[in-house]
Order: C-alpha cells, then structure tokens, then sequence
C-alpha cells in the first residue's frame, strides 16, 4: 500500500520513488501494535552444509567456516558503528531520541548475533578435531 512517483535522472535510469498510502500507515501501525512477534525462522544454508560436513573434504570444511567467519566479522564491523553512532547521539538528546533508541536496539541485535557466530565458531575446532582458524 505505497504510491510511487518517478522522478528523471542526469546519467541514470528514472527513479521510482514509494511513500506509504493513509492506508498502508493504517495497516502498519495495527501490525506494530500487535504482540505477536511472529515465527523465529533462521535460515542458515551453511548449518545445513555442516550437519552434513563429515562426507566433505577437511579443507572444504575449514573453508566454508573460515568463509562463514569473516562473513560474521563483517556483520559485526557494519553493525558496531551503527549502534556506536546511536549511543553518542542518545545522551546528547539529539531529536528523535525515541526512534533512535528502537533502532538503536535494532543494531544492537545483528552486533549481538555476529558476536555469537564469532564465539560459537571459536568453539568448533575442538568440537569439532580440526585445525584451529584465526579469531576475526
């Protein structure tokens, strides 16, 4: 429920611009103001590729870990400045303290996630009986 304007461009394809219609805020704010959080569903192919690893080679193993590694330290590098910014602007009371706060918290989540995939796979050589792989 958004309309769209388009807007030209120098260079560039036009610009489809979308703004929420009165009744998709209507439609939103009912669906945010309801506590159903909804259903958890991680969707992690790499799980999937690890509860199956023991008919891989070992150094595909440490590959596809080594590679899921550094995807979590990305996560954890995008997201720590996100929540870093927030946390300066909150005690400063910088306007839209209260939107700041929610995604602040929203930020705060993916660090907290890439830091549990950083530590859970610190666990996984032992666990696991392969070759220790650099901390990120």
């Amino acid at each position: 429920m958004t309309s769209a304007r388009i807007s030209a461009q120098d260079r560039l394809p036009e610009k489809r611009m979308y703004a929420p219609t009165v009744e998709g805020l209507r439609v939103l704010d009912a669906w945010l103001n309801e506590p159903e959080p909804g259903t958890y569903r991680p969707r992690r192919p790499m799980l999937i590729k690890l509860y199956f690893a023991a008919r891989a080679a070992p150094d595909r193993v440490a590959a596809l870990l080594a590679r899921y590694r550094a995807d979590a330290a990305a996560r954890r590098d995008r997201f720590a400045p996100i929540v870093a910014e927030h946390e300066a602007a909150l005690p400063a009371g910088v306007e839209g303290t209260a939107r700041r706060r929610f995604q602040r918290t929203t930020a705060l989540f993916g660090l907290r996630r890439a830091e549990a995939d950083l530590a859970w796979l610190d666990e996984l050589p032992t666990a696991l009986g392969l070759a220790p792989q650099p901390s990120g």
